[in-house]
């Protein structure tokens, strides 16, 4: 058995010794090396692809660290790499807190950075926790210019409440990309978080400034649902109400954008609810009543 295979084993069996569950699989294991592993592959995908259809995830996890670890594909460089990023893949749908560190770190030294392994990484980030952001600054350290990790890096910063550190970024982002309509609606929404925290000042300045720059994304993304929708969300937040009930009555005459799932994407029930919150709050209980059961009520 090659070293790399005795690596990947001793890792597996760390952590399941750490967590006392067993270190051998009930499953049928691949011993022997054939000539051509083709059809034990695609075998291998085709019981992948079920499990993910039947939901189980957890024995996906142990399919995926059965193949990866198994003489049978230990020849094959691009079987090794899809095996990597599939124990990946099932470590993030299992929500393993404890293998997807492991993989992240092992894929992104080991292949060149790609849109996959950014949204991989995206994800770990979303569905884990944070902590893999330093893994982002450690890959911007080797790639300084890429758009996609400043921005992940952004949004990274955002969601933890780095509110100073997230418009920094994203004010060096809209000046490597300034016809992109997201850089300006994140740049809105960090002022807008940074004017309710208490140990901000200037709050009446940093209102002004996110709806400038609200209105900048607008140009940029047009007129349509979406945009106004994102206004009016806006000005609400801010306590605006007649100014946020035209652009919400807007989004409630206008069409959804163009998507496969235009139900999906279509925010008349979101317009329609806070239209209702506003009229309610103002001491109109019969028109909140009035949009709840003509766009909300099923």
């Amino acid at each position: 058995m090659a070293s790399g295979t005795y690596q990947q084993l001793e890792m597996v069996h760390t952590l399941r010794r750490k967590r006392g569950e067993k270190l051998e699989d009930h499953l049928p294991r691949f011993v022997e090396k054939p000539s051509k592993a083709k059809p034990e592959w695609k075998i291998y995908l085709t019981l992948c692809r079920t499990l993910i259809d039947k939901g189980r995830f957890d024995l996906l996890c142990r399919v995926t660290y059965t193949a990866w670890a198994s003489t049978l594909f230990i020849g094959s460089e691009a079987i090794q790499r899809d095996l990597e990023f599939h124990c990946l893949y099932a470590a993030l749908l299992n929500c393993d807190l404890d293998l997807v560190p492991v993989h992240l770190r092992g894929i992104f030294y080991r292949f060149p950075l790609c849109q996959l392994m950014v949204n991989l990484l995206a994800l770990a980030i979303r569905q884990c926790d944070h902590s893999k952001y330093k893994l982002v600054t450690r890959l911007l350290q080797r790639n300084p210019n890429d758009f996609r990790l400043k921005l992940l890096a952004a949004h990274s910063n955002f969601m933890t409440g780095n509110y100073k550190f997230a418009l920094m970024q994203y004010y060096s982002l809209s000046k490597i990309n300034p016809k992109e309509p997201l850089i300006p609606l994140m740049i809105s929404t960090t002022l807008l978080h940074m004017t309710v925290q208490k140990t901000a000042t200037h709050k009446t300045q940093m209102a002004i400034q996110s709806i400038a720059f609200m209105n900048r994304y607008m140009r940029l993304r047009g007129d349509c649902q979406e945009s106004n929708y994102n206004m009016g969300r806006a000005l609400h937040f801010l306590g605006l109400f007649s100014s946020a009930l035209q652009f919400y009555k807007k989004v409630l005459r206008s069409e959804p954008v163009k998507s496969k799932h235009p139900h999906v994407v279509n925010l008349c029930r979101e317009a329609a609810f806070n239209i209702a919150q506003i009229y309610r709050i103002s001491g109109s209980p019969q028109l909140s009543r009035l949009y709840v059961h003509k766009y909300i009520t099923i």
